[in-house]
């Protein structure tokens, strides 16, 4: 009987031992991607800040094209194609992309993909050159160029605060 009961023991030992070093290796890895993501993050908003940039270099080219009555209507437009977001959906799909912004910053992150995709190109374009033949176009850039300043500020604080 006795040694029943320190076989029992023993197996009981080993499994808390077995459980507790499991929880430690998962908190570890855990850890890890957590940390990864986060620069993965960083860096994605570091590519999507240059991409802003060219935006609005862009923005500014047209807004003097414009003005001097230099620019046809088909060379009126911009593009979003150099926005990136190829690691968001990993990001979001392993949960660490909600647990490192938390929910503000998760929803200033989204407005600025929602507004910064490819597709919405066309319908900026489209705006773009129907205000250009009624006399607005410089209208529409100024606001396209408010809204980029508006949500490059957004990016900047989720930047500095992953930076933190």
């Amino acid at each position: 009987m006795e040694q029943a009961f320190w076989t029992v023991f023993w197996l009981v030992i080993g499994s808390v031992i077995g459980a507790l070093t499991q929880y430690y290796l998962n908190k570890r890895t855990f850890e890890f991607q957590k940390r990864n993501a986060k620069k993965i993050l960083e860096t994605e908003i570091e590519l999507n800040l240059d991409a802003l940039g060219e935006f609005e270099n862009r923005l500014s080219y047209l807004r003097e094209r414009v003005a001097a009555n230099q620019v046809g209507s088909s060379n009126l437009f911009v593009t979003l194609e150099n926005f990136d977001y190829s690691a968001l959906g990993p990001l979001v799909n392993s949960g660490h992309f909600h647990t490192i912004l938390g929910k503000d910053r998760v929803k200033d992150y989204f407005e600025f993909v929602r507004f910064f995709r490819n597709s919405n190109a066309e319908t900026l374009n489209s705006k773009l050159k129907i205000d250009h033949e009624l006399g607005r176009s410089l209208d529409t850039l100024d606001e396209y160029q408010a809204r980029a300043k508006e949500l490059e500020g957004k990016l900047e604080k989720i930047k500095t605060y992953l930076q933190r």
